[in-house]
């Protein structure tokens, strides 16, 4: 029981397939008020150091040559400080102390999971799970005003519960539905209407999050009980689904996480990439194709991939992991402590250059 407590700390609210990570081409169309400021972790982002172009601009090498086909991401230069992260004292220990269970347990419970169940099963039960979030999804696209993406969601739903065999087969992302799974929940609902990230939290039994998404994750979570009712609302269906999602989680996001790991500063990393994606899903669900990244908007590692900064002046055509500069530690703010915080830089690529086959 306590290793599912702990899993739950690196479980996304809901389940995604890391194969298919990529921010909407719409995101470059953010104007610079709306670049990640108070949510990348301190005041003091430069607008003037947000450099944004629509899906299929060029991003400059390190020589200042763009290179053909690339897509040209939007760079945001922050400064942290301790008005994103007041806790983080506290948080910093509990980030050592849920990355310490983690190496001598989790994994090697996880990697078990993934030598024992051979991946047709483990997909089967991720497609099950992420079908049961359907409903959560098309109530948040109908509160955003999407009328269009929730009557979608329905037919996926409809479609994965008949033909899928109650969700075992994800048959609505194939052709000739084209339905693919949109990740959607609360605490999108409240940044979509202008409601504040508040304080972040690194928690134990939810990792990174903040005051608002925590709220939303509650929502998300107590929607099926309280309105289905049993099976949802007994521990013999919260304890397994929990700890199959964080498995399967775990197993599908260990290189996204060991590169977050590896950071010369892991908790700043993994801070800084949790807010980027955040800031970077809001953004693109305000967008004028009002989309959120499919599937896997939630796994680590999505947005910031190493602390290299000289490998961000120049991002993969078909990369969609871009680069973050070594991020300051947050005690570094304050200054009786340690010297001023570092600059960083956050790269939030939009997708590969956009692909030719209309959307549904």
């Amino acid at each position: 029981m306590m290793t599912a407590a702990v899993l739950l700390a690196h479980a996304p609210a809901s389940m995604a397939e890391p194969a298919t990570v990529a921010a909407p081409s719409s995101l470059a169309a953010v104007e610079p008020s709306q670049t990640p400021s108070a949510e990348l972790g301190g005041a003091g982002v430069d607008a003037g150091a947000v450099e944004g172009a629509g899906a299929g601009g060029e991003a400059p090498d390190a020589n200042g040559a763009p290179p053909a086909g690339d897509p040209k991401p939007i760079v945001v230069t922050a400064q942290p400080g301790a008005r994103q992260d007041p806790l983080a004292a506290v948080n910093i220990q509990t980030y050592k102390a849920v990355q310490a269970v983690d190496s001598a347990v989790v994994l090697p419970v996880a990697l078990g999971y993934k030598n024992v169940l051979p991946r047709t099963v483990r997909t089967g039960l991720r497609n099950i799970l992420l079908n049961l979030t359907e409903p959560v999804v098309f109530v948040n696209y109908v509160l955003q005003l999407q009328p269009k993406r929730a009557a979608q969601v329905v037919g996926r739903f409809a479609i994965n519960s008949t033909v899928g065999i109650g969700g075992v087969l994800d048959v609505a992302k194939k052709k000739p539905f084209h339905l693919p799974h949109h990740t959607n929940g609360f605490a999108y609902t409240l940044g979509y209407y202008g409601v504040p990230s508040g304080p972040y939290l690194f928690l134990p039994l939810i990792g990174p999050t903040t005051l608002r998404d925590m709220f939303g994750r509650v929502l998300d979570q107590s929607m099926i009980p309280a309105t289905v009712g049993f099976p949802f609302t007994g521990l013999t269906y919260s304890i397994p689904t929990g700890a199959i999602n964080a498995l399967d989680f775990r197993v599908e996001a260990d290189s996204a996480l060991k590169k977050l790991h590896d950071a010369d500063n892991p908790y700043g990393a993994t801070r800084a990439d949790y807010l980027a994606r955040r800031k970077r899903d809001i953004a693109a669900l305000r967008g004028p194709n009002h989309a959120i990244p499919i599937q896997d908007d939630t796994v680590p590692g999505a947005t910031i991939s190493a602390a290299n900064p000289a490998a961000a002046a120049k991002p993969s055509a078909a990369a969609t992991a871009p680069v973050v500069a070594p991020v300051a530690s947050p005690a570094s703010a304050n200054p009786a402590t340690s010297t001023p915080p570092v600059r960083q830089t956050i790269v939030l690529t939009p997708a590969a250059p956009p692909s030719t086959k209309p959307r549904p």
